[in-house]
């Protein structure tokens, strides 16, 4: 969901200090690590995105309190289900 509330650090969680995750700035391999209520760690997000067969752009949150080179095997091979490879 790109409406969720996240904080890019502890204190600003702490502080009520939270953005939307469709307001952070974005790249194609960007990693942020995230605090959400009612979870004690951090988090690691990445977004990606994709061209549907219509044409239509989607987008892909995914949050993961995984290794970031855990999260890019994640992503390749999510990347390749969603072409249908």
């Amino acid at each position: 969901k790109s409406n969720r509330l996240v904080a890019l650090s502890e204190a600003d969680w702490q502080q009520g200090r939270q953005k939307l995750m469709s307001e952070l700035e974005w790249e194609e391999t960007t990693l942020h690590r995230v605090w959400l209520a009612e979870v004690p760690n951090a988090l690691v997000l990445t977004r990606q995105t994709f061209l549907n067969k219509d044409g239509s752009r989607g987008e892909l949150y995914l949050i993961l309190g995984v290794a970031p080179l855990q999260l890019l095997r994640l992503t390749y091979r999510t990347s390749m289900a969603w072409a249908g490879q």
